[in-house]
């Protein structure tokens, strides 16, 4: 065989070689990265079903108080019960949006109505006014 010919053909071989371990590794990557949206998207679809949850709980809770206003010597006895499966919804749901958070690689707003993402650094939310700052120097606190 030629050896320029020989030659030619080693550098293809090493350019293959070299192209198919690029290509693995970004394969593997945006496997992973596919995998990292696959449990957002996971968690997102728990957080959903907790707050239709939440939207029924209301409901039933609006109608134990309409019927107390309709009639005042109406049973209230489910209400605290209702009141407290809010509580735990409502926590279960601050969870998942900080365990989304996490996994974004961010910060959550830890303002209960607010929820909105936050930067490093931030001392306030940028949506609702809340102070984060004692959060992020717990977090330093706790990194060291």
């Amino acid at each position: 065989m030629d050896p320029k010919v020989k030659e030619l053909l080693d550098r293809i071989r090493e350019t293959a070689s070299t192209a198919g371990g690029v290509a693995y590794y970004g394969l593997d990557a945006a496997g992973k990265k596919a995998g990292e949206v696959w449990d957002i998207t996971k968690l997102k679809w728990k957080r959903t079903d907790l707050k239709a949850d939440v939207y029924r709980l209301y409901r039933d809770v609006g109608e134990i108080v309409y019927a107390t206003h309709a009639k005042p010597d109406a049973p209230t006895d489910a209400l605290d019960s209702l009141l407290a499966a809010l509580d735990e919804k409502h926590e279960a749901i601050e969870e998942l949006t900080r365990r989304i958070e996490e996994r974004r690689q961010g910060r959550v707003c830890p303002n209960r109505d607010c929820g909105a993402a936050v930067t490093a650094g931030d001392a306030f939310c940028r949506r609702c006014g809340a102070t984060l700052r004692a959060d992020a120097d717990k977090a330093d606190k706790e990194e060291t």
